[in-house]
């Protein structure tokens, strides 16, 4: 009688079928688990990526309603507001996007433009440490670090803030946060510098030491003369009174370097979709219901 046995695998035969199978599967959930994680992530970057483009809408259209807002001066105080406080808020909600605009005068501040040169680095030196000194600026080393650019178009350009300062703490340049007392009784360098304009100061809402920085290497004093016709009414252009105390021999070169009613903002603009705020500086010219943007930028410092 012909006895066989099973052809079953032997123990070792067994063990190395199990190690295979085990690597398989193990392969298997690794090559699930990072579909999986892929599959994640993707979903992360699409989301945040929406979130990204509703926040920079809701930034686009708040550019329209301020323009309509401000071009329809019976409806609104904004105007007002900025004459009086340098300041207006104006609260909107964009679908489902929160927006807190805070708007100032841009055109009143002191421009490096002018000062670009080379030979006038001195002078742009010591009008920086007046405003810090005057107004109260947080503390940064003055170093000119004017970027090269087209010498048909002079040559040396002032772009930001971080050109002109060094060794800036947090906070030097825009307003982080959003107290009352933060905004009204702290400077910081934006409420006094501006890269934008051809580089002629407002004279509707300047602040005197602003226009005594921009004015001094002329001759000291100016801004006190040229103030002193500034009527409540904000509204009127004073320049050619102001202008009448001003002596002759250099009332050309002071007129130069002014303007008024620039209406020429900048605009600190909170975005806010849930949990995520985000801000945003910009500087616009608005004016007759349209808006010109000169910069836009995310604040993230």
């Amino acid at each position: 009688m012909d006895k066989r046995i099973p052809a079953f695998p032997c123990e070792p035969e067994r063990g190395f079928v199990l190690v295979v199978a085990l690597l398989l599967l193990t392969l298997l959930i690794a090559i699930a688990a990072e579909l999986a994680t892929l599959t994640s992530v993707e979903t992360v970057v699409a989301a945040r990526r929406q979130a990204g483009l509703q926040h920079e809408l809701a930034v686009e259209s708040t550019l329209l309603v301020l323009a309509d807002v401000l071009d329809n001066r019976s409806r609104t105080n904004l105007l007002t507001d900025i004459d009086q406080t340098n300041e207006a808020r104006l609260n909107v909600e964009i679908a489902t996007v929160k927006v807190v605009c805070s708007i100032r005068d841009d055109g009143g501040k002191l421009n490096p433009l002018l000062f670009e040169s080379e030979d006038q680095s001195e002078a742009l030196r010591r009008k920086l440490r007046l405003l810090q000194t005057q107004k109260g600026l947080p503390i940064c080393d003055v170093h000119l670090r004017p970027i090269l650019g087209d010498s048909t178009q002079g040559g040396l350009r002032f772009h930001w803030f971080d050109q002109l300062l060094d060794d800036a703490p947090p906070g030097s340049f825009f307003h982080l946060g959003d107290s009352a007392s933060e905004r009204f009784h702290r400077s910081v360098w934006s409420d006094v510098l501006t890269f934008w304009g051809d580089g002629r100061i407002d004279l509707r809402r300047v602040d005197p030491i602003v226009l005594e920085a921009a004015l001094e290497d002329l001759r000291p004093g100016l801004a006190q003369k040229l103030l002193a016709s500034r009527p409540a009414d904000r509204t009127v252009d004073f320049r050619q009174i102001a202008l009448a105390h001003i002596d002759s021999e250099i009332r050309e070169r002071v007129a130069a370097r002014l303007t008024f009613d620039d209406h020429r903002y900048a605009l600190r603009i909170d975005t806010i979709l849930g949990a995520d705020r985000r801000k945003w500086y910009v500087v616009a010219r608005i004016e007759n219901g349209k808006t010109t943007v000169l910069h836009r930028s995310p604040v993230t410092w």
